[in-house]
């Protein structure tokens, strides 16, 4: 589970790098940041060896980059559950 749990940060992380442009133009979160972070959108826990994802209420994220985002949490953790809000619609 820790190993999938790293993994599946690191695979965030590449989408964060891969929609830099998006992020770019966006005010940051907190102020050590640079731009907006794809880890200001989302919530990842591991609660008694179940992994959950899920968006927060208030992250207006694109379609595109939540649907890279749960792909790839299916990916890592086909069994763990879903919570939020997943998609903008």
């Amino acid at each position: 589970m820790e190993k999938n749990a790293k993994q599946f940060l690191i695979a965030l992380n590449k989408i964060d790098e891969d929609n830099l442009a998006f992020f770019l133009i966006r005010e940051p979160e907190s102020p050590e940041d640079e731009m907006d972070k794809l880890k200001n959108h989302y919530r990842f826990e591991v609660i008694n060896g179940t992994a959950y994802f899920g968006f927060h209420d208030d992250s207006d994220l694109p379609d595109y980059i939540r649907k890279k985002c749960l792909i790839t949490f299916d990916h890592f953790f086909p069994e763990g559950k879903i919570f939020g809000h997943m998609l903008n619609h």
